[in-house]
């Protein structure tokens, strides 16, 4: 009796609590509705794994409680939580990398109120990008736009900048000039960038021996543009009979020569004048009359002239003044007054002098070789020489014709430094065994280069 009544309070308390209501029979589901009741039954979708079971009454004498006062597990009593937390307003979230689920639903965790931004996000500033997903804008990290550009040393950066790029690139100020602010008679000059110059320039001023014709046009205003001719050349040349005497710095002739008849000295004749040029001067006289007289014919010489140098008077026989020589060896002649004028030589003389291949052995008293030296010549003369040939002493007084050497690599036989030397500037070189063969080596020497180094050229 005691065990039957302590069943029904049980029985009575389950009925008096305010538990979830059953929406549909049919279903099996029920349907919480947390918003109405105060006392709803929380129901915790991850322990629960999207469903739960309901304890059954069995009542004493009633139906079979042999299986422990619970339903059987065939009867399906689970609740459906995604459709439970989309009819409570809940949708299924998709946050990204940089975001976290805000109000979710209590029976499944995927759905909720919304995808709320991390903490922590940043924004990027100009010239930045966001790497990877954003939310509101936001990013975990930047990097550089690829957008940037990297400026020219002649060139400013320009609006965002970042890691030295920028958004875009202008020339810097001292480029300033283009043709449309350097204008003739001025030109560009300098550095440039996008079309446009450091420098505008004057031209060069003309440097006029006889002074500036014209000048340049503002700003060049004192810049000489073009010269005067020379003024000599506007004068008229004189027509001068005797040859012009002086000439200007263009050739014309300004002063004539006078008649050169007058600038000879006429001449002084002891004899008198023969004749005279045009201006009166005296230009030859009249003979010496001494120069009329026929000269004589001496056969040892003329004793004596008169003024004009004609013979007048004949020298004797002047053989017979000669002291006649004392010969030792006897007169080889006498001249014509008997007088001895040359004596027989030493006959010794006469004698013919041998040739001797080792060197003579002795004289006689003119000097003349009478014997000949023996002797073995040290060498023997060489032909068919392709590279020149030296003389050698053969040891006897003699000589031998020896073949030089061939020419080393590198040297040419016969070599001429105008056809055979292909450096500027440069040294030539002859092989110390055979002088026949030459070559040159650049020489870029000091002395060579105007006191400085320098290249060596090929020609």
């Amino acid at each position: 009796m005691i065990k039957q009544s302590f069943l029904l309070i049980i029985f009575g308390l389950l009925f008096s609590l305010s538990g979830p209501k059953l929406s549909d029979a049919a279903s099996g589901s029920i349907a919480l509705n947390t918003h109405t009741h105060t006392n709803a039954l929380e129901l915790k979708p991850a322990s629960l794994e999207n469903s739960f079971k309901v304890a059954s009454v069995c009542f004493l004498g009633v139906g079979d409680c042999s299986s422990g006062g619970f339903q059987k597990g065939d009867d399906d009593m689970s609740i459906d939580t995604a459709n439970q937390c989309i009819q409570e307003g809940f949708t299924k979230l998709n946050c990204n990398s940089v975001q976290e689920p805000d109000g979710l639903c209590p029976y499944n965790a995927a759905y909720g109120k919304e995808c709320k931004c991390k903490t922590g996000l940043i924004t990027c500033p100009a010239g930045q990008v966001g790497v990877g997903d954003s939310c509101n804008g936001k990013y975990k990290t930047c990097q550089c736009s690829p957008s940037l550009v990297t400026c020219a040393s002649n060139q400013n950066g320009g609006g965002a900048s970042c890691g030295g790029k920028y958004e875009y690139c202008t020339c810097k100020p001292e480029y300033q000039y283009s043709t449309s602010n350097c204008t003739s008679p001025r030109y560009l000059t300098g550095a440039t960038c996008g079309g446009k110059y450091t420098g505008c320039t004057c031209p060069s001023s003309e440097y006029c021996q006889y002074g500036c014709a014209s000048y340049y046009a503002s700003p060049c205003g004192s810049i000489c543009a073009s010269c005067k001719t020379n003024p000599d050349c506007d004068v008229t040349s004189q027509n001068c009979t005797y040859g012009c005497a002086l000439t200007n710095t263009c050739g014309k002739c300004t002063s004539c020569k006078s008649n050169p008849d007058c600038d000879v000295t006429s001449q002084s004749c002891s004899y008198g004048c023969a004749s005279t040029n045009s201006c009166g001067k005296c230009i030859s006289c009249k003979g010496n009359p001494d120069c009329n007289v026929t000269s004589q014919s001496c056969p040892y010489g003329c004793a004596s002239t008169n003024s004009c140098g004609k013979c007048t008077s004949c020298k004797g026989n002047p053989d017979c003044d000669v002291t006649s020589q004392s010969c030792s060896y006897g007169c080889a002649s006498t001249n014509s007054c008997g007088k001895c004028t040359s004596c027989k030589g030493n006959p010794d003389c006469n004698v013919t002098s041998l040739s001797c291949s080792n060197g003579c052995a002795s004289t006689n008293s003119c000097g003349k070789c009478t014997s000949c030296k023996t002797c073995s010549p040290t060498c023997t003369s060489e032909s068919n020489c392709r590279w020149g040939t030296s003389s050698v002493s053969n040891g006897c007084g003699g000589t031998c014709t020896k073949c030089l050497p061939a020419c080393q690599a590198g040297y040419t036989y016969n070599y001429s430094p105008s056809s055979d030397c292909f450096f500027r500037p440069a040294r030539h070189m002859y092989q110390p065994s055979n002088r026949n063969c030459g070559k040159c080596v650049c020489d870029n020497s000091n002395s060579n280069c105007g006191g400085r180094a320098c290249s060596c050229m090929i020609i």
